[in-house]
């Protein structure tokens, strides 16, 4: 089984969050663990150096999967747009709206994954629903 990490698992495993790490450790259990390249720039945008942010993914055991297709890229941009179409219409404004990088790693966690481990469910069970989330 291949278990795709979100940002926020990583980020909490780092600060040692107890619940992270019990996720993590039954995704290791699992089997292998992957992240999209968009997780990778986000745990670079921290401001650690590249060389640090591969050594932690690594210590993990965790595979940058940076070899994605168009298929990736196309179902990230559909179901952000369809998003966007959503907020438009509900006259929602663009201070609290989900980023494109979240709708890469959903992707990613369907077409790349058997799962998707994150702390931050509700957008991606909304708009990918074929995604089985592990949520911690």
């Amino acid at each position: 089984m291949k278990s795709a990490l979100d940002t926020s698992l990583l980020i909490d495993v780092r600060e040692g969050l107890p619940r992270a790490r019990a996720a993590l450790s039954e995704a290791v259990a699992a089997g292998a663990l992957l992240v999209c390249g968009a997780v990778f720039a986000e745990l670079l945008a921290g401001g650690r150096p590249p060389d640090v942010v591969s050594r932690f993914l690594d210590d993990l055991g965790v595979e940058v999967d940076a070899a994605t297709g168009l298929e990736l890229w196309t179902l990230a941009g559909e179901r952000h747009a369809r998003y966007a179409a959503r907020r438009r219409a509900a006259g929602v404004p663009d201070d609290r709206r989900l980023l494109l990088a979240d709708f890469i790693v959903g992707a990613h966690g369907v077409l790349r994954a058997d799962c998707l481990v994150t702390r931050d469910g509700g957008a991606y069970a909304a708009y990918f629903p074929e995604l089985t989330l592990h949520r911690y």
